[in-house]
């Protein structure tokens, strides 16, 4: 019974973390390796040439949990050897780009306002523009945005994630004809008199722009195409994520008399922006991973960040971009 004891115990071995001063390359690109003379005590002598010595993700596969039993093997036989070197203690940094997907925004015309006469009057002509969608508002136009984040590993499982994004979504009304969109408004001149002011555009665009910043944690299922013979789809790593944080949101108009966003500010109207209200919020979704090389991933996500005071089930957007991993 000791010696199947001592053998169970090999199998999660840890030559590895003696040979953490030997590139990974050159040590796994046999699986044939010389057993330092600690380990040849478990080891049957007519065995010991064929002993196959592997590194983290060959040894446990499936990258169960330990059970204390086990743990108490490692330590009995393997005193040399830290547990924790088992896990490497890596943090990495992440660039992704953001596409918003289309999304509706409930009681829209509440979200807008305007300070001067002009512009509630120019609110009072979107709402006749846009009031054919009743109290919803299809933003589904000029959507982009970027994304930084700060990851730490924690375990072979799972890592936790800083990260700030900013996107933004848009509806555009265009009207080319010599009509145009027409703004009339009254108002009274510093001499007394009343005045009859108008002004044609021939684009409005309802803008809505996030701004967060987020803590989640990402479980990966490092197994999920371990049945696969192919190397490439092995390194396709799937997740979930989930987490909370705080949001700024802000929605408001622009009308523009030239290319949409690219007229002079003097030509231009936009209705007040309330920037930087910052409500908690809560972040879910999913990801997929790809390791190019040791230190570099490519890393895509499919999420959704939530305010709790404006919860919206169409709300998502999509990711792309790199990671680069570093020893912490």
């Amino acid at each position: 019974m000791a010696g199947d004891d001592e053998e169970e115990a090999f199998k999660y071995g840890t030559y590895n973390a003696q040979m953490k001063n030997v590139e990974d390359d050159t040590v796994f690109s046999s699986k044939l390796n010389n057993l330092p003379m600690e380990h040849k005590q478990y080891i049957p002598p007519a065995e010991e040439e064929s002993i196959q010595i592997l590194n983290y993700d060959e040894y446990n596969p499936k990258h169960r949990q330990a059970t204390q039993k086990e743990l108490a093997r490692l330590r009995k036989h393997y005193r040399h050897v830290s547990l924790k070197e088992k896990v490497p203690q890596l943090s990495y940094i992440a660039f992704r780009y953001i596409y918003a997907l289309p999304t509706v925004v409930n009681n829209y015309q509440s979200k807008i306002t305007g300070s001067t006469i002009f512009q509630k009057a120019a609110i009072e002509v979107f709402n006749t523009i846009s009031s054919a969608n009743g109290t919803q508002l299809l933003l589904d136009q000029r959507s982009f945005g970027l994304g930084a984040a700060y990851g730490k590993r924690l375990s072979r499982r799972a890592t936790s994630e800083w990260e700030v994004v900013f996107y933004q979504k848009s509806f555009v009304h265009s009207d080319t004809s010599t009509t145009g969109i027409v703004i009339d408004y009254d108002y009274t001149d510093a001499t007394g008199v009343a005045q009859v002011e108008k002004r044609k555009y021939n684009n409005v665009e309802y803008i809505q722009r996030n701004l967060a910043l987020t803590y989640s944690r990402h479980l990966e299922f490092l197994s999920f195409f371990g049945e696969s013979s192919s190397d490439k789809i092995v390194k396709l790593v799937p997740y979930v994520t989930l987490g909370g944080g705080a949001i700024s949101r802000w929605n408001f108009l622009r009308f523009s008399s030239g290319t949409l966003g690219t007229s002079a500010s003097a030509t231009d109207l936009t209705t007040n922006e309330e920037m930087f209200k910052f409500m908690p919020a809560f972040v879910y979704g999913v990801g997929l991973k790809y390791q190019f090389t040791q230190s570099l991933h490519f890393d895509a996500q499919f999420k959704s960040i939530q305010p709790i005071n404006d919860i919206n089930v169409q709300n998502y957007i999509v990711s792309a971009g790199l990671r680069i991993y570093f020893p912490n």
